[in-house]
């Protein structure tokens, strides 16, 4: 990546990056039964119906959102970084994360844009600390390899 020399474009591949391992993470916590749903069958849940959530057209739109969210948390923290200086990158990411967090899941859950709703308050929990992770990976990305991008503060 040191190779990169455009900052929207890092911001973009650190996203994907961190959303790979993210839904490696939300999975594992699906299988040993911490997260109640999948990041991507929630997102889904948003534009068809529940009961075709597994089928091939309904992951692979659930894929393409979450891979969206995360990518504009990447230019998110890239804003962040760019008017704050890198300096502190991964907290500026894990607060970037939760601020996501927050906002995706009280916003499309209390407005009933989503239809899949976890009723575990461990999914949540589960879920904080995904959306912490994607920051942290994108904040430390941007750090470590887009340095000439930023002021210094």
């Amino acid at each position: 990546m040191g190779m990169i020399k455009d900052k929207f474009i890092l911001a973009t591949l650190a996203a994907i990056i961190a959303n790979i391992l993210g839904i490696i993470l939300n999975y594992c916590s699906y299988l040993l039964n911490i997260n109640e749903y999948l990041l991507w069958k929630i997102a889904a849940s948003a534009f068809v119906p529940l009961n075709k959530i597994d089928a091939p057209p309904a992951i692979f739109i659930g894929l393409v959102a979450d891979f969206i969210v995360a990518i504009s948390l990447g230019i998110f923290i890239l804003i962040i970084l760019n008017l704050t200086g890198v300096d502190y990158a991964i907290v500026k990411g894990i607060l970037s994360g939760l601020f996501f967090w927050l906002m995706l899941f009280a916003i499309l859950f209390n407005a009933g844009i989503v239809k899949l709703i976890p009723q575990d308050p461990a999914s949540y929990v589960g879920h904080i600390i995904d959306h912490s992770i994607r920051g942290s990976v994108i904040g430390w990305i941007l750090q470590s390899y887009g340095k000439q991008f930023f002021v210094k503060n």
